[in-house]
């Protein structure tokens, strides 16, 4: 974590891995500010994002250890547990400022955070029982979407994720990511465009 100023505003440098504000909603677009390395194949382009931070909670310490941001943190980082159980380690609700962009050499954008804020949904009351759903009933189908959208024979697929611009899975241990064609907001458009996919890799 690293602090800076920039246009008299105090810029914190952080990465995020398991974002759940206080309004309920979740979105992968704040979901890494920062990354160190892009991978190869790697077409996110969330490198080299900035924000400026107006307010930082430490979440207590029930919400710390079993709340939804410690759950989802386990879903994506399953050997997290010591650092779990550290008396220091906490999870910060953050509000964003601005978001600087930088996408790569003569392409860097200021963007408000209205602009950048996912929509209004109700994922974060109900992402784990997709992704239990998921887990349980249609693995052949995340198998499915890993060879469709990543040309990869997975043996073991797990999803740990879903939010409103798309889903994560774990591929024989290696995370993959799925965007979704529009954002969704609530358990049925998740499931539509679940569907939308199933049908895809049916056809294919």
């Amino acid at each position: 974590m690293s602090a800076s100023v920039m246009d008299g505003v105090r810029v914190l440098e952080v990465g995020i891995y398991a974002f759940a504000p206080a309004a309920g909603a979740i979105g992968r677009r704040f979901h890494v500010v920062r990354r160190q390395q892009r991978q190869p194949g790697d077409e996110r382009r969330d490198m080299g994002v900035r924000s400026g931070i107006e307010r930082r909670e430490r979440l207590s310490r029930d919400q710390r250890n079993v709340g939804p941001a410690a759950a989802r943190y386990r879903r994506f980082f399953p050997d997290s547990e010591k650092l779990l159980a550290l008396g220091d380690f906490s999870f910060l609700a953050l509000d964003p400022l601005a978001i600087r962009f930088i996408e790569g050499f003569g392409s860097i954008h200021w963007i408000s955070a209205a602009d950048y804020a996912p929509p209004a949904n109700s994922l974060a009351d109900v992402e784990a029982d997709i992704v239990a759903h998921m887990n349980f009933e249609h693995v052949h189908n995340l198998r499915d979407y890993c060879r469709l959208v990543h040309g990869r024979n997975a043996e073991q697929a797990v999803m740990v994720g879903v939010d409103c611009d798309g889903f994560d899975v774990r591929a024989d241990g290696q995370l993959l990511r799925f965007g979704f064609e529009r954002p969704v907001t609530d358990a049925a458009e998740a499931r539509a465009s679940l569907v939308a996919l199933t049908g895809a890799s049916r056809a294919e």
